[in-house]
């Protein structure tokens, strides 16, 4: 088992990559040409993480996500995490009163969103990033959205930077701490208004951690198959 220096979700991409370099990490169902190794993983995230500073994410700000289970919803999870601010997993059954409910509860600053979702947050004072390619989508862009053209907006690439030496040491400084809040869950609202749950970067990987070798003993090169929303807590720490 990898040995964390932090119970954060950085470290454990970050151990995870040096490890794994070479092994793929993340890909769609049938579909070879989407793998992503550790490698290509943490370079994007990296990427990500980058521009979200740029767009003027700070450390702890909220990012929600809304969309379907898919490599870049990982990927942009990881890459809010490493930005040192908060994701905020949006269920994408939600409907669109539910979405904005949540976006104005969590102060969301950003969100990144599914073509399919989309018409859920636009109209919005918020950064909107598509998860389908991480593009951050413009205003003037989204100008032009009518309801289907979503997939079509002009934009730009998020996680294709190379970062400086500079860019990395900026970066490093945003990692999280253990005790910080790295999700803020919100309940599917069986008896009510979905709720708030802050959950730490401790919380979720002590759990991943200490169940990966007791009950299901992972062997490297396995595949393990996602059904669940990710937005689940328990889909998302498997």
């Amino acid at each position: 088992m990898t040995e964390l220096r932090e119970f954060t979700i950085t470290s454990m991409l970050q151990e995870s990559a040096k490890k794994f370099a070479n092994l793929v990490a993340l890909e769609t169902f049938k579909d070879k040409f989407s793998a992503v190794t550790y490698a290509r993983l943490i370079a994007q995230v990296r990427s990500v993480a980058l521009h979200l500073m740029r767009l003027g994410i700070n450390k702890s700000d909220k990012v929600a996500i809304v969309g379907d289970s898919c490599p870049h919803w990982g990927l942009g999870y990881l890459a809010i995490n490493m930005a040192g601010a908060t994701a905020v997993p949006v269920l994408p059954g939600f409907s669109r009163d539910e979405v904005q409910r949540i976006l104005d509860h969590s102060e969301a600053k950003a969100v990144v969103v599914s073509c399919k979702n989309a018409s859920k947050v636009t109209g919005r004072d918020i950064t909107i990033i598509r998860m389908e390619d991480l593009f951050v989508i413009p205003q003037q862009s989204l100008e032009s959205f009518d309801g289907k053209n979503f997939k079509d907006l002009e934009g730009y690439d998020l996680k294709e930077t190379l970062l400086t030496l500079n860019e990395d040491k900026e970066l490093s400084k945003r990692s999280p701490k253990e005790d910080d809040t790295a999700s803020i869950i919100y309940t599917s609202g069986t008896t009510g208004r979905p709720k708030a749950v802050m959950l730490t970067n401790k919380n979720i990987v002590t759990n991943a951690y200490e169940c990966s070798t007791p009950f299901i003993k992972i062997k490297e090169g396995w595949n393990a198959l996602s059904i669940l929303p990710m937005a689940h807590v328990y889909e998302f720490t498997i």
